[in-house]
């Protein structure tokens, strides 16, 4: 599988979350990059919690998504080059609620990441957390924020744009989760029948500076 890598925020340490979020996202939501060490847990969670967050998110993606376009979360993410965002919030019961998480692909073939999914929980749309998790990917590998087991910054890969393929189906959705401005991404075609007839999707890219 090669070396092992996780993605942390910039300016919060190795395996925490972030502990700012943008001006018009809830304060009380957190965005956190997932380390795949299992000894970098995220602050508010226990081993157990930390544990089910995959199955959580899985169970999510299987109620939002048909099933000819659900991942399968738990293979994907064994492999090296995958990377999971979640978005949280602790309730005055102190439990953890999933609202949101996202997938980030590294490609050393083309040089790009690709956010292959973003999937926000239905009960908790319009709140910012499906905009704060693309926010807080384009902030890890914008800040070249991506590190190596070994501590080495910076990725092996080197990323020249990020690639994000929604159905043009959501494309509401989509203008909610990259703000105003599309955080920098612009439509540049369309991809017919990308994920099934019918079912085309918006090639939206947008370069990066992380050299």
């Amino acid at each position: 599988m090669g070396k092992d890598k996780s993605i942390r925020s910039k300016g919060s340490k190795k395996g925490q979350a972030q502990d700012s979020v943008p001006e018009d996202v809830p304060s009380s939501l957190v965005a956190s990059p997932i380390p795949r060490q299992p000894k970098d847990l995220h602050p508010w969670l226990s081993v157990p919690a930390y544990k089910e967050l995959i199955p959580r998110c899985q169970h999510l993606e299987k109620r939002v998504f048909p099933k000819s376009e659900a991942m399968d979360l738990a293979s994907e993410l064994k492999k090296p080059n995958q990377f999971l965002f979640v978005v949280l919030r602790r309730t005055n019961a102190g439990n953890i609620e999933l609202l949101a998480y996202g997938v980030l692909a590294l490609s050393r073939i083309d040089r790009t990441a690709r956010i292959s999914k973003i999937c926000t929980d239905p009960a908790f749309r319009r709140q910012g957390a499906g905009r704060l998790v693309v926010r807080s990917m384009l902030g890890a590998l914008g800040a070249c924020d991506v590190e190596s087991a070994e501590g080495h910054n910076c990725p092996t890969i080197p990323l020249s744009k990020y690639v994000f393929l929604p159905t043009t189906m959501e494309i509401c959705a989509v203008q909610l989760h990259v703000d105003k401005a599309r955080c920098g991404f612009g439509v540049k075609t369309v991809v017919p029948n990308y994920y099934a007839e019918g079912r085309d999707a918006l090639l939206m890219t947008r370069g990066i500076d992380c050299m």
